[in-house]
């Protein structure tokens, strides 16, 4: 990548950053961010243009597995069942940021995937990355489009993987909360199901993308708030990655899988909203299995009038 296109990634990757962060409307810290992120930045636009660029080359899965690497000391993946390797599937994860998305990616052993994520700036840059991508607009849910182009996708034999929390959530690893999250998990869950009967749903548990290092750092204390010390823990450990040796910055990514169920094995009459509720009720016993010092809740769903 020529330095032009270069310093143009890293300053869309900024703003991508500030906005993820809803740090853009404060003039102060975005200023501070635009001085002081602008080196971190570009190396990550070096890192997402060498993958666009070994998409080029490469199936998905190995992409995924190298880039993995660069994020993480590499991966620790617990499996319950076979994974599907055909046919449509839904793949429904946990979304603890960093490198999370690799980890989803080589553990699937898959090249027909769509990812559905927030709109971002870089998407429209890196064409290999962006046409494995089911964009939504940022700041609203599922919007009527994304819908549609979800269920085509399943009906079309695709695996597609959401993170239907739409923001950032605990590392269940090491951050309390991580089972109240899946209380703000999408009800389009069931939608998908509904409409794509023949689909297969997969859970997936990802955590152990912090270190304790970078969480307890005295930057990311600077974090009043879980989710903002979150934040700025992934940025701490991020940069100290690629200017440190130290082997605690790094450690291993690990994915739990559930088993794929159809969605009649959850409920007979394809109910949306019972649907939901079993695919919430198969991640909290994922996370009860693995760590069961996350404190569980009560499982809620909502009724129409």
């Amino acid at each position: 990548m020529d330095t032009s296109k270069r310093d143009s990634l890293a300053h869309i990757v900024l703003e991508d950053v500030k906005t993820s962060a809803n740090l853009g409307r404060r003039k102060m810290i975005s200023w501070m961010i635009d001085r002081l992120g602008y080196r971190s930045a570009g190396w990550l636009a070096d890192l997402l243009a060498r993958i666009d660029e070994q998409l080029e080359q490469t199936s998905l899965h190995e992409t995924a597995t190298k880039a993995l690497n660069s994020f993480s000391d590499g991966l620790e993946l617990h499996v319950d069942d076979m994974v599907p390797v055909s046919g449509p599937l839904l793949v429904v994860a946990n979304h603890p940021g960093m490198a999370d998305i690799f980890g989803v990616l080589a553990s699937l052993k898959r090249d027909d995937v769509k990812i559905v994520a927030q709109q971002k700036g870089f998407m429209r840059v890196l064409r290999n990355i962006n046409r494995h991508m089911l964009p939504i607009e940022p700041d609203s849910s599922f919007k009527l489009k994304a819908i549609r182009d979800i269920i085509q996708a399943l009906n079309d034999g695709m695996a597609v993987i959401i993170f239907p929390s739409g923001s950032l959530e605990p590392d269940p690893a090491i951050i309390h909360g991580a089972a109240e999250s899946l209380q703000h998990w999408s009800d389009s869950i069931g939608v998908f199901l509904n409409k794509a009967p023949r689909t297969q749903v997969l859970p997936v548990l990802v955590s152990s993308v912090l270190t304790d290092k970078a969480f307890n750092s005295r930057l990311s204390k600077l974090g009043q708030k879980p989710k903002r010390r979150h934040q700025f823990a992934m940025v701490v450990q991020f940069v100290a990655q690629r200017l440190s040796r130290n082997p605690h910055w790094k450690k291993p990514i690990r994915i739990d899988i559930g088993s794929p169920k159809f969605p009649e094995q959850l409920d007979p009459d394809l109910d949306p909203q019972r649907l939901n509720q079993a695919v919430r009720r198969q991640m909290m016993d994922l996370l009860e299995q693995i760590y069961p010092w996350q404190r569980p809740f009560e499982l809620q769903i909502s009724h129409s009038k």
